[in-house]
């Protein structure tokens, strides 16, 4: 079993941008699906610049090779003076340039660990995985694509049921390998129309969540966040109402 020395009583948690984080802990940073559109540089770069500048080891993590997930501007990043590990979805291992090396590609089961982090890989309801890490004593998950994409108000009655079904099969999975979970970034998509939160609802049902931290809302904007709070606070999850990009909180261990 893999176990860390590390005893991080607290995190800072970043907000990027779509569905990116960056978790700073005290021993490396963690940054998970990043994307810069255009239109974000301005906000966004500064943010990246102050983590690549940190003397920290630093994950970078991609669930899949969507354009939305996967922005090829992290592999200038292996240029800097930085200690960086990337740790890909398998997909995205055909869009890579020829001479870019990638350390690590994940497909559903497989895992990676070394003397900071462990991850393992679950599976998604769209492409690529869904992320489960340990650094220390904090546990966390980070969904990707992972949702029950179930369209209900466009879709079949079939096509809503066989969404609903694949949803709860990677769930179930998830929820025999990880009953708890101090944070969990999941999608909270407004385009999916009145029953948008679903899918979050189903994951908290199922699984003990200290942290809930709301992605993939962008179309929707930041308001359509907000409904979701009193939710998670029915399962006992404490919900970050993310007010803009780059936002920020620090987070304690549950206990410390």
């Amino acid at each position: 079993m893999w176990k860390s020395d590390l005893q991080d009583e607290r995190i800072k948690v970043t907000y990027l941008f779509h569905s990116g984080v960056s978790l700073e802990f005290a021993g490396c940073i963690v940054i998970i699906v990043y994307y810069q559109p255009a239109d974000f540089a301005e906000i966004l770069h500064p943010e990246v610049e102050r983590l690549l500048r940190k003397q920290k080891k630093i994950y970078v993590l991609v669930s899949h090779a969507h354009s939305d997930h996967f922005d090829p501007i992290i592999l200038a990043w292996s240029k800097l003076p930085c200690d960086i590990t990337y740790i890909f979805s398998e997909d995205i291992r055909r869009q890579l340039p020829f001479q870019m090396s990638v350390q690590h590609f994940m497909k559903k089961g497989d895992t990676y660990q070394d003397d900071c982090l462990f991850v393992r890989a679950y599976g998604s309801t769209d492409q690529g995985v869904s992320f489960y890490l340990e650094v220390g004593a904090w546990k966390l998950f980070h969904a990707g694509d992972l949702n029950n994409w179930h369209w209900n108000e466009e879709s079949t009655e079939e096509e809503i049921e066989q969404s609903e079904s694949d949803f709860l099969r990677e769930l179930a999975d998830i929820e025999e390998n990880c009953p708890e979970l101090d944070l969990v970034c999941f999608p909270i998509d407004r385009r999916l129309g009145k029953d948008y939160m679903r899918g979050a609802e189903q994951f908290l049902s199922r699984i003990r969540v200290h942290y809930f931290i709301p992605i993939h809302f962008t179309s929707g904007g930041f308001s359509s966040i907000a409904a979701f709070r009193p939710i998670a606070a029915c399962y006992g999850a404490t919900f970050w109402e993310i007010k803009k990009e780059c936002d920020n909180i620090i987070i304690n261990k549950t206990g410390t």
